[in-house]
């Protein structure tokens, strides 16, 4: 069974396809949605903040489990004229999905975690699973645009999805939740 710790916020049917471009047969046992609430966002553009809630509302409907990380407000220093100004940084996502990982790793429970990310910060994580759970693949799927060396070094398998995973592979324009309302997909997630 694989387990599939999805960063990118890919839909569960991409597995299925990425299985069969791959050859393998899988049987996906669980999906990880790994974000931050872009909450910080609300004064400049509460519209992309709503939308974030619906697609994890909508994930949430899909059997996903999200991972919550947070959004820090941190000091950057302008390396051209020294100005300092505010912005934000995601916190706790990486080392959230690293530790899911181990965890999945450690219950016996699977023998394959797919990763869906370009993220390098990935590689020590995926390294220590090679080297200690041998028998466990590691696959990393890459979405496009976002290929790296480094990770596809520790992969036993790596893919990338292509344009038309993604336009054949979209959650419904409608998804029912568990309360019997319905969620409709916006023009722009």
């Amino acid at each position: 069974m694989a387990k599939w710790l999805d960063v990118e916020g890919l839909c569960r049917s991409l597995l299925p396809s990425m299985a069969r471009d791959l050859g393998e047969r899988m049987e996906l046992a669980s999906v990880y949605y790994f974000t931050a609430r872009n909450s910080h966002l609300q004064r400049r553009d509460g519209s992309r903040v709503q939308r974030q809630a619906i697609y994890l509302k909508a994930l949430a409907a899909t059997e996903v489990t999200i991972v919550h990380g947070a959004f820090k407000k941190v000091s950057r220093k302008c390396h051209e004229c020294g100005a300092v100004y505010s912005g934000h940084e995601e916190k706790k996502t990486g080392v959230a999905i690293a530790c899911k990982a181990l965890e999945l790793c450690f219950s016996s429970e699977v023998d394959a975690i797919v990763l869906v990310t370009g993220d390098t910060d990935q590689v020590p994580p995926f390294e220590y699973i090679g080297s200690q759970f041998p028998t466990i693949h590691r696959i990393i799927a890459f979405p496009r645009g976002r290929e790296n060396r480094e990770l596809s070094r520790v992969a036993d398998i790596d893919y990338t999805f292509d344009g038309s995973s993604y336009s054949s592979n979209q959650l419904p324009q409608t998804i029912p939740l568990s309360s019997g309302k319905e969620i409709t997909k916006p023009s722009v997630w």
